[in-house]
């Protein structure tokens, strides 16, 4: 049989690289503080993932409560995004005279020639616009509009202000119906 020629093994370089900083071992043989380090800053980027999370599965909660009341608001607005004064009293479950009453006392909208138009403010601001239209006998009559914004405006007013104490008197009301005199 013919001797087969082995390559020679290759020698180990002469002046190997020093391991990664996070690998080094240190004089007793254990991990060096920047493995620990590193391992640290992993446990804490895990744990603020973990914290991130759950704040997304919060998120996703609320939105999906909310999504039907939103829906709701939306389905009052007409393709331009407007609704009149008494479909947003509706969108409130607010007595619609008792809704115009406010907004006439808190000078957002104001009557001129027998019609209710929303003030400069709330037209500068977008809460509110005036629209043009014919009445039920074909007469054009002004007509105050609320914005989608607006709604929204309004409806955070109304909940802190008089819807607040409508709630109060039918909360009362049903204590009341309950009780056995």
């Amino acid at each position: 049989m013919p001797a087969v020629a082995l390559a020679p093994a290759a020698a180990p370089p002469a002046d190997p690289s020093p391991p990664p900083a996070c690998m080094s071992h240190d004089r007793s043989g254990g991990y060096s503080e920047q493995l620990i380090a590193a391992k640290a800053e992993v446990a804490e980027t895990r744990q603020a993932l973990v914290v991130t999370e759950k704040r997304v599965s919060f998120a996703e909660a609320v939105i999906e409560e909310v999504k039907p009341k939103v829906d709701a608001f939306h389905a009052f607005l007409s393709d331009d995004g407007l609704c009149n004064l008494r479909t947003a009293a509706r969108a409130y479950d607010a007595p619609s005279q008792l809704f115009v009453d406010w907004l006439k006392d808190r000078g957002y909208v104001f009557r001129e020639k027998g019609d209710l138009q929303p003030s400069a403010g709330m037209r500068r601001d977008g809460y509110m616009k005036l629209r043009a239209g014919p009445d039920a006998v074909g007469k054009l009559r002004n007509q105050a509009m609320v914005t989608r914004s607006g709604l929204f405006w309004l409806r955070q007013r109304w909940h802190v202000g008089p819807g607040r104490v409508l709630a109060l008197q039918a909360a009362q009301a049903q204590r009341q119906g309950r009780l056995d005199i």
